[in-house]
């Protein structure tokens, strides 16, 4: 998922491992560049 926090960062969400029960959240922040979405460095 995709989504704009309360301070307008850009984050993609996901779950890390894809295995029950060790799965946790992962967030990673990311930006647009024109056409394009790019993970922030």
């Amino acid at each position: 998922m995709i989504f704009r926090t309360f301070d307008a960062r850009l984050m993609l969400t996901f779950h890390s491992p894809n295995n029950t029960p060790e799965e946790r959240p992962v967030f990673v922040e990311i930006e647009e560049h024109g056409d394009d979405i790019r993970i922030k460095t």
